[in-house]
C-alpha cells in the first residue's frame, strides 16, 4: 500500500472507532472519570471543527455532526441520547463494535490495545500521522492527529500539533500521557487551555470564597511574572509562546516522572499493579502516584518537574517563578468542578509550599540541595505508602502474574501489565463486590496519608478529615 493509502485507511477506521465510543457514551451514559460535560465538550469541539480559542456551547450542531457520522459509518443512532437512556440492544451493540474493533491496514491488523505497534508501523512508513489507542483503567483512548516523534531514550518524544479526531475519555484538560514508550504531549489540548483559563482571566472577578480567590491570585501572580502587568486577553495571549515552552517542559518531566517511578523505584509487580488499580477509581493510591510523578528523583533520562522548577531557581530564576505558578495553578483544584483531583491537591499543595517559606514576609526558595534531600524525603514515604497499600490490594485481588520472557524490560511491562489488566477483569467481574471493598478500605486509608505527610511537612494545623481550608491557609500567604 502507498502511504496516502496507508493514513486514509488508519484515520477512517479511527473515526469509526470513535464515533462508535462517542455513541456509546451518550447511549449508556458511561462518560469515565472526568464526566459527561468534559466528554461532550471534547466530542463537540472535534465533530463542530470548534478552535482552541472559541468557546465551546453543546448545541443541536453537535447532535447533528454526531448523527452523520453514526451514518456514515453504519453505527446504530437512537434518538435517546443526551441523557436519556437507550435500547439496551443498541448499547450492547455498540459495545460489540468497540471490544472487537481491529485495525485492518492490508495485511496487517491491530487492536486498541496495540496503538503503539501501529504508531510505530506508521512511523516506519515515514508518516507524520500520530495515532495514540489504548486503555488507561477501563478507559478506551484514542487521538489521532498530525506531530513530531523524537527519540530520546527510553521514550518516544510525540508532540501532537494537530488532531483530526478523539475518543471521549480524551476530555480537553489531558494535556499529557505516558505510555510504555511513549510521551505525548497535545499542544491543542495546551492551547485550549491556556485560552480558557488564563486569557479569561481578563475577564474574571473573583467570587468571595477563598478558594476561588486563591485560585485567582495565583494566575494573576504567575501571569505578572510572565510579564503582563495589565489584565488584557490582548496582553496574556502574546506570553503565549514562553508559556508553550513552559508547559511542553513541566508536562514532558511529570511524564517521565511516572516512568522514574514505575521502573526506578518500584518493583515491577507493583508499579503494574499501582497503575492498573485505575479500575477502582481515582482513590488515595492515584493521588500518591501523581505526587510520586511530580517529585521524582533525578534519573538517567530526566527528573520530575518539582525538581526541574528547584533546578530553575538557581539558574533562571525568573522562569523558577512562572513554573511554579503555572505548576501549582494547575495542581490547584479548589475553585474547579473537578472532585476527583482534590485529593492530589491534599498532597501536592503543601509540598509546594514547603519548597517556599516564608522569610520577612516574602517567599524565599529552599536552597537546591536542601530541596533534594527534602523531596526524597517525602518520596521515600510516598513509595512506602504506595507498597503498603499495594500489598493489601494484592490480597485483594489474590493474583498471580505469569512471568514473561523479554529482552526489553519496557516490552515486559508492557506485556505483564496486559496480562495484569486481564486478570484483574476477570476478578473484579467474578466478584464485583472486590471492587466496592477494595475502594472503601482505601479511602478509610486517605485521611491518615494526609495526616502523616501534613507531620513531615510541619503542618499540624491541617485537618486530615477536611485538608481544603488548611492547604489553602498554607498556600495562601504564598500568593496573597
Amino acid at each position: 500500500m502507498e502511504l496516502e493509502d496507508i493514513e486514509y485507511a488508519v484515520y477512517q477506521q479511527a473515526r469509526k472507532l470513535a464515533v462508535a465510543l462517542t455513541l456509546h457514551a451518550e447511549a449508556s451514559g458511561n462518560w469515565g472519570v472526568s464526566g459527561s460535560d468534559f466528554g461532550r465538550q471534547s466530542m463537540a469541539r472535534w465533530l463542530c471543527h470548534i478552535p482552541a480559542d472559541v468557546a465551546c456551547h453543546l448545541g443541536n450542531s453537535y447532535l447533528s455532526k454526531l448523527r452523520e457520522a453514526a451514518q456514515d459509518h453504519a453505527l446504530p443512532w437512537t434518538p435517546h441520547y443526551l441523557g436519556e437512556t437507550a435500547d439496551p440492544a443498541i448499547i450492547a451493540s455498540l459495545e460489540e463494535t468497540i471490544s472487537s474493533f481491529l485495525f485492518q491496514i492490508g495485511d496487517k491488523e491491530f487492536s486498541l490495545q496495540q496503538g503503539e505497534e501501529l504508531d510505530l508501523f506508521l512511523s516506519e512508513k515515514g508518516s507524520n500521522l500520530i495515532i495514540i489507542a489504548g486503555y488507561h483503567g477501563t478507559e478506551r483512548n484514542l487521538i489521532l492527529g498530525r506531530g513530531i516523534r523524537d527519540y530520546k531514550a527510553p521514550y518516544i518524544h510525540i508532540a501532537m500539533a494537530s488532531e483530526y479526531l478523539r475518543s471521549p475519555s480524551i476530555v480537553m484538560p489531558i494535556v499529557a500521557m505516558i505510555g510504555v514508550h511513549s510521551i505525548i504531549i497535545r499542544e491543542l489540548a495546551v492551547e485550549t487551555i491556556f485560552h480558557d483559563k488564563w486569557v479569561a482571566v481578563a475577564n474574571t472577578l473573583p467570587s468571595l470564597s477563598h478558594a476561588e480567590k486563591l485560585g485567582y491570585a495565583i494566575k494573576k501572580k504567575t501571569l505578572a511574572a510572565y510579564g503582563v502587568s495589565r489584565l488584557s486577553a490582548q496582553s496574556i495571549a502574546q506570553i503565549y509562546s514562553d508559556f508553550l515552552s513552559d508547559m511542553q517542559c513541566l508536562l514532558t518531566a511529570h511524564e517521565v516522572g511516572h516512568g522514574i517511578i514505575q521502573h526506578d523505584h518500584l518493583k515491577e509487580n507493583t508499579a503494574i499493579l499501582a497503575e492498573s488499580s485505575q479500575l477502582l477509581g481515582d482513590t488515595i493510591l492515584i493521588s500518591l502516584l501523581e505526587l510520586l510523578a511530580d517529585i521524582a528523583p533525578e534519573s538517567s533520562y530526566g527528573k520530575g518537574p518539582i525538581l526541574e522548577i528547584v533546578s530553575f531557581a538557581t539558574k533562571t530564576p525568573e522562569r523558577a517563578e512562572r513554573c511554579f505558578g503555572l505548576y501549582l495553578s494547575d495542581a490547584y483544584f479548589y475553585d474547579t468542578q473537578t472532585p476527583h483531583m482534590m485529593g492530589y491537591s491534599h498532597l501536592i499543595l503543601p509540598v509546594m509550599a514547603h519548597l517556599r517559606p516564608l522569610q520577612n514576609g516574602h517567599p524565599t526558595w529552599l536552597s537546591e540541595a536542601v530541596a533534594q534531600t527534602r523531596l526524597q524525603q517525602i518520596a521515600d514515604w510516598a513509595l512506602d505508602w504506595v507498597i503498603r497499600l499495594i500489598d493489601v490490594l494484592g490480597r485483594y485481588f489474590e493474583l498471580e502474574i505469569a512471568d514473561v520472557a523479554a529482552t526489553d524490560p519496557f516490552t515486559r511491562y508492557s506485556q505483564k501489565g496486559s496480562l495484569l489488566y486481564d486478570t484483574l477483569t476477570h476478578h473484579i467481574q467474578k466478584n464485583p463486590t472486590l471492587i466496592d471493598e477494595a475502594t472503601t478500605y482505601l479511602n478509610k486509608q486517605a485521611p491518615l496519608v494526609y495526616r502523616s505527610l501534613y507531620d513531615i511537612l510541619g503542618y499540624p494545623d491541617i485537618d486530615e478529615h477536611h485538608p481544603t481550608a488548611g492547604v489553602i491557609k498554607t498556600v495562601g500567604p504564598l500568593f496573597l
